[in-house]
Order: structure tokens, then sequence, then C-alpha cells
């Protein structure tokens, strides 16, 4: 029988997938997209203004009465109950994998499936991607003979954390494999049927610590052969590729490469039989590649085409009054493999977690302290006798571990709760903590978003000190004075121009000025110009980039640096707790021994006794670049880090009051620029001959806890 009537459909979740599902919907006759919810009215109130949607719902149970057909597109830990919730309100429901989390759910949903009458259906989108039917077809013309083998690899990433509540994808151990190995799951039984066993590992090799486990494999027995699943969440580039291997030929589907491809077994000789297939799969390739690039252009290969084929798919199956293609028994067969990997996932992670929770009553706080200054900073404390509470995203060295005066709170600055954890019964804060590389969301994370959290940590348990470690980046560079630049000192008029750095540093200053001036935070403002010794390079990036026996300079080599040694600027951190600032003052923290590039790069070669050859690139050259980089990347509507601006500001000429700091702090550098180099050198000795580098912070790292730049170059 089929449906006259057009069936009344709504939407339950506004994320990034459902603008994909009103696109399909839009394409399907029996169909009249009528409403839409989501708990963040904004967002429902957004797409059905973009796509004119009728209603947008405060309630579901009230949409639910006014529909024939729910979409289920929320978080997986709210699916089932919103599909059993829809069904006992006479509603046919299609919702995104997967459709539980347990196999009471999966059970529990299916008993009301049947007892109600109404069809569920799963969004096992790549059933119906056109790279897998173009496979199907291939098999089911007899190309690749019977089929034995699938290896399924998988190459990802995530959106970054940005702070605030910790997202699923990185608060649960098992989300990963939830999220992604069940597609890999349902398409190796698509090829070899039922999976009868399934052994799997899984462990963290990557840098990113909120992600706990980024690296999935999974080796899969099914009733017609065997299988192997591979995920990754830090492989580059991003990859979905699948290889079916048969008993006298093989495919491989590449799905972000657009392409699906065959080898056979000819009735030739072994080297000639080789050279054919790759010639053949090349050209097939290339063939590929552009046509459907065309398609894609002409919208008939869309984004995420195997989930829109699957919602057509739904509304055609109902019409015929057929079960989905991708039904609740069958996703209950595929998720009780997926959890089984899963769980274990979250039951580790879980275990791992609690081996660092500890009882505190630490009264001095360090946050940045696996980072090069909070680190000696940490030691200096130590030395003297304290006992130390430490928030940081990774574990601490075997060594520090042990410690009898430190104690561990594992966790992100961008975590509110973690954060507010780590503060409680705290005394004395050193913020040291903050990103220095990394991606436009670390850097807001770590130094924005972080300092908010501290900050409001630190005022809701009133603590007594806190000393925040800024940067000089923050002031304006570019200025006509050519006075010594004083802490009444202009700030930065276009911190966007000076990259994520400056941009995201300014802004957690402001938050400390706010918190200062508004609800009497007792903080003290450090300022450090660009920090030498352990930890750090031997050669400031500021003087030059070394190639090999050359050191490139900017400029004419007679920009001074604003230099400090890294034991004498914890000097002046524990001289401000010490003198009680808390105030609000802001001081500034360069060695007044700070000199140009030239001497820099004459006192490297004394201490290490190499002889470099100095390459003076004019700044001219230097500015030309840059205005090319940047009028070429607006070109291609793309925003760089390399403007003109930033440059003109990191070769600006300029020097630094440091009065205050000697007059407040008492301080004046004791082991000076010259004993900073060494010490570095001595440092990175060390790491080479002993090949342990625990307690010296890399030299290269795509987020470091701390380490502050007076430039931006």
């Amino acid at each position: 029988m089929i449906r006259r009537n057009k069936l009344k459909v709504g939407l339950i979740g506004a994320g990034h997938i459902c603008p994909f599902h009103i696109q399909a919907l839009k394409r399907v006759q029996t169909a009249e997209l009528v409403g839409i919810t989501d708990l963040v009215s904004e967002n429902a109130e957004r797409l059905a203004k973009q796509f004119r949607i009728g209603s947008v719902y405060q309630d579901v149970d009230q949409m639910l009465a006014d529909v024939d057909v729910v979409h289920v597109l929320t978080p997986p830990a709210s699916h089932a109950s919103l599909v059993i919730r829809a069904l006992e309100r006479g509603c046919h429901v299609f919702v995104e994998k997967p459709l539980a989390n347990c196999v009471e759910e999966y059970d529990a949903i299916i008993e009301a499936s049947n007892r109600c009458g109404k069809t569920v259906g799963v969004d096992h989108s790549l059933l119906l991607d056109p790279f897998t039917l173009k496979a199907q077809q291939i098999i089911a013309a007899g190309m690749i003979g019977e089929v034995n083998s699938v290896q399924c690899i998988r190459a990802q990433d995530y959106p970054l954390y940005e702070g605030g509540e910790m997202p699923e994808m990185f608060r649960v151990g098992g989300f990963p494999f939830r999220d992604l190995g069940i597609h890999s799951l349902y398409q190796i039984e698509a090829f070899l049927g039922p999976i009868v066993d399934l052994k799997w590992m899984f462990e963290h090799r990557g840098n990113d610590p909120c992600l706990h486990f980024d690296e999935w494999q999974a080796m899969v027995r099914c009733e017609r052969g065997s299988a192997v699943v591979q995920m990754s969440w830090q492989n580059r580039p991003p990859q979905d590729v699948l290889f079916v291997q048969g008993t006298c030929g093989s495919i491989r589907i590449d799905r972000f490469g657009l392409s699906t491809t065959v080898r056979r077994q000819l009735p030739l000789p072994e080297h000639p039989r080789r050279a054919i297939n790759a010639v053949s799969e090349s050209i097939s390739t290339c063939m590929q590649v552009p046509w459907n690039l065309a398609r894609m252009a002409t919208k008939k290969l869309r984004r995420y085409h195997g989930l829109q084929e699957m919602v057509i798919d739904f509304y055609e199956r109902l019409a015929r009054n057929e079960s989905a293609l991708a039904g609740p028994e069958q996703a209950k067969r595929i998720g009780r493999w997926c959890e089984t990997v899963a769980a274990d996932a979250d039951r580790q992670k879980e275990e791992y977690l609690q081996q660092h929770i500890q009882e505190l009553s630490a009264t001095t706080l360090i946050t940045g302290a696996t980072g090069r200054i909070g680190s000696q900073l940490l030691r200096r404390l130590l030395d003297r006798g304290e006992r130390v509470r430490v928030l940081a995203r990774k574990p601490l060295s075997q060594e520090l571990r042990n410690h009898d005066q430190i104690e561990f709170v594992l966790g992100d600055l961008g975590d509110r709760d973690v954060v507010d954890r780590a503060v409680a019964g705290i005394k004395t804060v050193y913020h040291v903590g903050g990103v220095i590389h990394g991606e436009p969301a670390d850097f807001v994370r770590g130094n924005v978003v972080g300092t908010e959290n501290i900050v409001n940590s630190a005022l809701r348990h009133a603590v007594d000190q806190f000393i925040y470690v800024s940067s000089l980046s923050v002031l304006q560079a570019l200025r006509s004075e050519k006075t010594p630049i004083d802490e009444q000192g202009e700030l930065e008029s276009f911190p966007e121009l000076r990259g994520m750095y400056t941009q995201t540093k300014l802004q957690a200053e402001r938050v400390v000025t706010r918190a200062v001036h508004q609800f009497g935070l007792p903080a003290v403002i450090l300022r450090p110009g660009e920090v030498i010794g352990e930890g750090g390079p031997l050669m400031s990036s500021g003087v030059g980039q070394r190639k090999g026996n050359w050191l490139i300079m900017f400029g004419d080599g007679s920009l001074e640096m604003p230099l400090i040694d890294v034991q004498d600027l914890v000097d002046a951190i524990v001289a401000a707790e010490r003198e009680g600032i808390r105030d609000g003052s802001i001081i500034h923290l360069v060695d007044p021994d700070s000199t140009d590039q030239n001497e820099m790069a004459r006192r490297y070669s004394e201490i290490t006794g190499e002889s470099l050859r100095t390459i003076h690139v004019p700044k001219i050259a230097i500015f030309a670049a840059a205005w090319c980089l940047e009028k070429t990347l607006k070109i291609l509507g793309r925003r760089g880090s390399f403007s003109v601006y930033r440059f003109r500001s990191a070769l600006a000429p300029r020097s630094y009051d440091v009065s205050i700091a000697k007059h407040r702090l008492g301080w004046t550098p004791r082991r000076g620029l010259s004993g900073g180099m060494i010490a570095s050198l001595n440092a990175q000795e060390a790491v080479s001959d002993e090949d342990d580098a625990a307690l010296v912070a890399p030299l290269t790292t795509t987020i470091v806890e701390e380490a502050y730049s007076a430039t931006d170059a």
C-alpha cells in the first residue's frame, strides 16, 4: 500500500548534522518538515529561519503531538529515551547512530517499536555512500571473486576544545569508537556477514591530552571472513579508506579521495600483472576524481551523501510499509560489539583519573608547572620546603609524581570544574600556565578561558594573593616616542594583527585587571621579556634563525632584545610573593644588560665556540614579502598569521623601564643573560648525554604550558 498524504516531520536537535537532514527532507516528496526543537532554542531558531521551518518548539512533547515522524539528532546518551518517547506518542523515528549506548537500551527500543507498531531507522549512512555502492556493484559482477577480508583505515580529527564544559568526545574514554568505530563495523558486516568475535586495543600517542585514547585497532572475525579496523586521531592527512580483498581481486574505496578502484588477478605473468594493475588503478583515479568534483559542483554528489540517501530511503520504505534498511535489530547487533570496546575504554580512563585523585591540603598553587618557567618556579618553592599544588594537563615526571611535597590535579585550564577544585583551599596562586603555539582554539582556551576560570575561582575561594605572569607583547610596539616603555605604556591597539599570542595574552591580562578593579582581586601582574635559560633554545629566535653554520638575522642586527634569564624571572616572581604585592600593580621584568642582536650572536659564538656566518635580511625585504603573502591570502579568502603590521611591530626599536621591579621587588638579575645562555647549553648537553628530558621542557612542542616573548616574530 502506498501512502498518499505527506508525513509531518519534526527534528529534535539543531547541531551540525541537522542541516543535512533538512536538505534530504526537501527532496522527499512524501514528507513535510513542520518543526524543530533544541535545548538551545537559539540554535533551533537559527536553522528555522535559514531553512524556513514553520515552527520552533520549546517542548518536545508538544512537537511529538503534531508530527508523524521524528528525527533524533541529539548526543548519543539521549537517543534511547527520546526514541522510546517518540514511539509511544505514535511517531516513526529516524535516529543518528548509535541508536543506543547499551544492550538494555537497544532491547527497550525494540520492544517499544514492536508494541507501538512504529518503524525505527538508524543512520548507518555509509551503507548508501556512492563509493560503497560502486564497490558492491563490482562484487556483484564477480570481478574480485569471493570476498574474504576487509581493512578499514580512518584518520580523523575533532574540533579543538575551547574551554567550558568538557565535550563528550573528550570527557568519555570510549567516545571515539562509539562515534566512528560503528561505521567500520556495519560496513564490515555488509561485506562479510555478521560479526562473531572481536579483539581490540587502544592507546594514547598524540599531543592532545584531552583525547585520552587516540589510536584504536580492532581485529574482527565474521561469518564469511575477517577484518581489521585502524583508527587514528593524530595521523595526517585525514583519510577514510577501505580495502576489500577477494579471491581474484581487490577494491580500494577512498571516500576522501573520491574514488573506488579495482585490482584484478589477470591471466598474466607476475610483473606485467603488477604494472598493469598499478597503471589501471592510477588512470581510474585520475578519471574519477575530476568527474566526482564536477558532480559535487552540480550537487549530484552531496556532502554527507550517504546520510541524505538513508533519509530518502527511510521514507520510501515507510511508503511501502517496509522495515528500515538499518533497523534496531541490526543496530543492536553492531552496537553490542561497539559498546564492548567503548565500555572498556571508559573503564580504563576512569581508572586512570582515579589514580590522580588525592587529598589536597597545600596552600600554594602553580599553573603551568610542567613548562619552562613553571617548572623552575616549582623547583624553587620545593627547595624552600613548601608544599605545592600543581594543575597540569599531563602527568608529572616519575620523580615529581613521587615527591611528597607535591599535590597534583590533572586537568585543563579551560575546564572550570577542574580549576575550581585546584584553587579550593589555596592562599597563593602563581598563574604561569598558558599557550604560545597551536591552533586559535588552543590560545583562547589556554590563555583567555583558562585565566577567566582561575580568576573566578580565586575570587570565589578568597585567595590571599594572585600572581599573574603576562607578557611584554601586550604593549604597543609601534610608537613615535623613543623613551623607555614603562608600566603605563599604551596597550596594543591592533592585537588581531599581531597574532593569537598577543591577542589572547592581552585579553587575559584585561581579565585580571578587571577583576582587580571591579572585585578586588589581590593580584600583581608581571610582564617578562623573552625568557632564556634552562628549557629554552640557546639562541633567542629574536636574534636570528640558525640554518647549519649560517645565522639568518632580520634587519641589520641593531634591534635591542628585551631578554630575561628564567632563574632571574623566578627570583622576581618569588619576590612579588615575599613583598606581598596584591594591589593590581604591573611590573616589567627585563634584564638591564639586554643588548642588540649582533651582540647576542657574538656571545653565542663565544659561549659555544662556534663560528657562524651571518646573513642580514633587510627590513624592506621582510615587509615586502609579508605584504605579498598578506595580499595573496586575502585574495584566497584566508586570513594569515603573518601581517606586515606584525613584522613591523616585531622589528620596531624599543626599550623598557624596569625601575619599578628594582624599587618594589628589590630585584636585579643574579645570573644574567650570559649565565642563562650557559645554563641553556648545559641543560641541552645533559639531555643529549642522558637521553632524559623529564625535567627540561622540549624545545619544540605543539602546546607548551608557558612561554613568554617580547615579540611576535
